[in-house]
């Protein structure tokens, strides 16, 4: 059985695909209700409830964009390389949310498409990946500052 499964190009690609989701469920769905979770402010039915609401009302009202910044970052790639940018990506925030620690599905992600742009000699946007490091800096700074003054 597994072996059919695996068989399949469409099969290999739709585990690859449920793998990520499930490392992004595991690490940063847990992050956007660990705060409300652990000071007792949310039950965790509650809160699991509630991030697959947002989540589902999110990717439809905002997740275009990043889907955009992201997507052109592979563009050039074939589905095999794809898919193993997810794989790499999942293996990794899966890793860390098995250790317990929170990273960033994001690094992770284009941390992958980077390394596959190189090692298959793709041209990288340097000038995307450039906005979105100084975001992962800019982004915890302001998250900080807002807390510290609200």
């Amino acid at each position: 059985m597994l072996y059919r499964l695996f068989r399949d190009k469409e099969n290999i690609e739709m585990i690859t695909a449920i793998f990520m989701a499930w490392a992004i469920g595991a690490n940063d769905s847990a992050k956007a209700v660990g705060t409300a979770v652990g000071s007792g402010i949310l039950g965790f039915k509650r809160a699991v409830l509630l991030i697959g609401v947002f989540v589902f009302i999110g990717v439809f009202l905002g997740g275009s964009q990043v889907s955009s910044t992201v997507g052109g970052l592979a563009e050039g790639m074939g589905t095999q390389t794809v898919e193993l940018v997810l794989f790499s990506a999942a293996t990794t925030v899966t890793l860390a949310s098995l250790w317990g620690n929170p990273i960033s599905t994001t690094q992770a992600i284009i941390g992958a498409l980077v390394g596959a742009s190189i090692a298959e000699g793709l041209p990288i946007d340097w000038p995307v990946v450039e906005k979105i490091v100084v975001t992962w800096i800019v982004s915890p700074a302001l998250a900080g500052t807002l807390a510290v003054g609200i």
